[in-house]
């Protein structure tokens, strides 16, 4: 099954696509690139907390992200923890879950009033949690000869299941025990649903290249609507939408030269969906200005309002 194509925009930022001056011979562009612990590249709302905004920054000189907590009236931020490549994850009691630097996953309960460590193989990647908001799947990656599994685990870091994988992208369901999970032939993707309880009723969604440019996964950011009818993604290419029923696929956002958009998060808001976007200005004959902001999205309006996340 090849992916349908993309269709019917769904909204319009208020920002304009435009094109770029020609590059600058001989050396090409500049960038000029805001303080790294600036560039917030995913946030969310605390389902637990209104007045909380977790949101991650692509991290400094380290080489590190951050997850930070912001508190909306105060303005002001607390650093929580320093995640690996994933995104952190909340549940509805306001938990996040997350893998670090090392490969191992970690719970933090309520205000980062603790910090409990699930893992310790250095093998466990991308956790999220399952409907329920009590157990965590995550991607264990294969070592000799143990296979690559999503195991499942509770918040003491017990495994209750699992299934079997082959990389570290998914999302679970928002009201029952189903996934979607990648699988892949050649440089082909197939997004595959699977039911844990009912395994006979799983059955491809809908294909495409594995990587939409070098080094881009194609389906990547893969999340789930809150009634389970659509999940969104993120690539090369803007922000998209697929409906289950249908395989319907919509452009949500398309990226264009000055306009990057990624890293969409279903919001425990109903119909509300967060995302970033990357502006790039030119602001010379030879340097570009990268600027990143935070932006809502009300799926069924189609409203759009920038979030200020003052430093």
């Amino acid at each position: 099954m090849d992916e349908p194509p993309a269709s019917a925009t769904i909204t319009e930022s208020g920002l304009k696509c435009e094109d770029l001056p020609p590059t600058p011979e001989p050396f090409g562009w500049q960038d000029s690139i805001e303080d790294p612990n600036k560039i917030i590249n995913t946030f969310f709302f605390d389902p637990s907390d209104p007045n909380k905004i977790i949101y991650m920054v692509n991290g400094d000189l380290s080489g590190y992200n951050k997850v930070f907590f912001y508190n909306v009236p105060s303005k002001q931020t607390t650093y929580v923890c320093t995640p690996g490549k994933y995104a952190p994850q909340i549940n509805s009691k306001g938990w996040l879950t997350f893998s670090d630097v090392e490969n191992n996953i970690f719970i933090i309960k309520g205000h980062k009033d603790s910090i409990v460590q699930l893992t310790n193989d250095k093998r466990s990647h991308d956790p999220e949690w399952d409907y329920t908001g009590n157990y965590i799947y995550y991607y264990a990656e294969p070592l000799l000869t143990i296979s690559p599994k999503l195991k499942k685990i509770d918040t003491k870091g017990n495994v209750v299941g699992g299934l079997d994988a082959e990389m570290p992208y998914f999302a679970c369901f928002k009201k029952s025990e189903r996934l979607i999970t990648f699988e892949t032939n050649n440089s082909i993707c197939k997004l595959k649903l699977r039911d844990v309880g009912s395994p006979a009723n799983d059955r491809v969604l809908i294909s495409g290249p594995l990587y939409s440019k070098p080094g881009q996964i194609n389906f990547d950011d893969l999340t789930l609507d809150n009634t389970d009818e659509n999940f969104y993604w993120s690539n090369s290419n803007g922000i998209f939408r697929c409906n289950i029923a249908s395989l319907k696929v919509d452009t949500v956002f398309k990226n264009c030269p000055n306009l990057i958009y990624i890293n969409p998060v279903v919001s425990y808001k109903t119909n509300e969906l967060t995302y970033c976007v990357q502006t790039i200005t030119p602001i010379n004959s030879i340097r570009l200005l990268r600027q990143f902001k935070t932006m809502n999205l009300n799926v069924a309006t189609g409203e759009i309002y920038e979030i200020k996340i003052t430093f």
